[in-house]
């Protein structure tokens, strides 16, 4: 079951308060629950962040990510993991095991019916760079 932690009465908090302070507070939650997929501040009374709210718990629900993903192990499900394998296989033209720009770029288009500017295939790449980076060190 999907779980999104609401923060509500933002409209009484007080503005004084350092921006890591609430992030602080929240963050033993968010180790102890995995379940939790998201936290969001709202106001009701001021009408702050309700449509938001809104918006999570129907994509919670519309798009789950625990058949995915596994929160407490953090990785993936296997079904799911044999199934982005097959994808890449399918899609690398060459058979080499990496995709190059033009594979990526064909994969692009294929599925979400858009190009990728050169500009893109450099950031993706350098976020990639990055995250595999934060992942070594885990």
């Amino acid at each position: 079951m999907p779980v999104i932690l609401c923060g509500n009465k933002l409209d009484l908090r007080s503005y004084t308060a350092e921006d890591g302070e609430l992030e602080s507070l929240l963050t033993p939650t968010f180790m102890e629950y995995k379940q939790v997929e998201m936290g969001i501040e709202c106001s009701a009374k001021g009408y702050i962040g309700l449509i938001d709210i809104i918006s999570c718990a129907q994509k919670a629900v519309l798009f789950p990510i625990a058949p995915l993903h596994d929160s407490i192990s953090k990785t993936l499900k296997p079904g799911f993991e044999r199934a982005l394998t097959r994808i890449f296989r399918i899609c690398d033209k060459d058979r080499d095991g990496v995709w190059d720009d033009d594979e990526l770029c064909e994969f692009q288009r294929d599925v979400f019916k858009s190009n990728l500017q050169k500009n893109h295939i450099t950031a993706f790449k350098e976020v990639l760079v990055l995250e595999c980076a934060d992942f070594d060190e885990e």
